[in-house]
């Protein structure tokens, strides 16, 4: 059996959490164990596999840190979303000794770390025999270039660049310490190049990030032609 954690900030409703939940019901029991950790699952917000009592993975989200504001004075998103991330963090290595050393539960085999990097280093520290799937959307130093709390803005301020560098900095560091960091796209792993130049292995291209056979039952060639020919249009509305 296959034991895997996911660590995701805050599993609310989106295509990050989507794309975790996707993954973990791929690996649902018997062929795998799965832990997904969070700071925060509110049963309002958030998809009806990990509700409390029936979803498929309610018992497998371990919540911690729910205490731990996202903002300081509706600022410092960014410190606070690390601050956050490496609290849940120590409590993944925390409770993965601990089940190993009191209960002779065997270590995780892999974590699969979403959004944030900054659980990479603590993780090789402390469970060097772990592998670690770093899954990156996107640059976090490129995501938030152009935005403050939400709102983009022309061009960052002294402050702001001050504010952003160690941050960005600790991106790069954390991000070096993935077993294999993978990417949903040729662009992502272009822009990944260009956002960390140090480092020097190119990411995976992961997509799509599941086996979708496993969901979706495959349509042979000649039902897919069939489909086109019959020109159906198709609008998609999207970011």
């Amino acid at each position: 059996m296959t034991r895997v954690t996911f660590i995701h900030l805050d599993l609310g409703i989106g295509g990050a959490e989507s794309l975790i939940i996707a993954m973990a019901s791929a690996l649902l029991p018997p062929a795998s164990s799965v832990k997904i950790y969070t700071t925060r699952c509110d049963a309002d917000h958030c998809y009806d596999e990990v509700k409390k009592p029936s979803g498929a993975l309610a018992q497998s989200v371990c919540i911690r840190g729910a205490f731990l504001p996202a903002t300081v004075f509706n600022k410092f998103t960014a410190i606070m979303s690390y601050i956050r991330t490496l609290y849940l963090t120590i409590a993944v290595i925390v409770d993965a000794l601990f089940n190993h050393y009191f209960k002779h539960n065997p270590l995780p085999d892999v974590i699969v770390v979403d959004v944030l990097p900054a659980p990479l280093p603590l993780l090789s520290a402390l469970l060097p025999n772990t592998a670690l799937l770093y899954y990156c959307h996107f640059p976090d130093k490129y995501l938030v270039r152009n935005t403050v709390n939400g709102v983009v803005v022309s061009k960052p301020s002294l402050l702001r660049s001050l504010y952003r560098l160690p941050l960005d900095s600790l991106e790069a560091f954390c991000t070096k310490h993935a077993t294999i960091t993978a990417v949903n796209s040729n662009f992502t792993k272009d822009t990944f190049a260009a956002a960390f130049p140090a480092i020097t292995t190119p990411p995976t291209v992961l997509y799509p990030a599941i086996n979708l056979e496993q969901f979706i039952p495959p349509v042979s060639s000649a039902t897919k032609q069939a489909r086109l020919d019959q020109r159906q249009q198709i609008v998609s509305f999207n970011r």
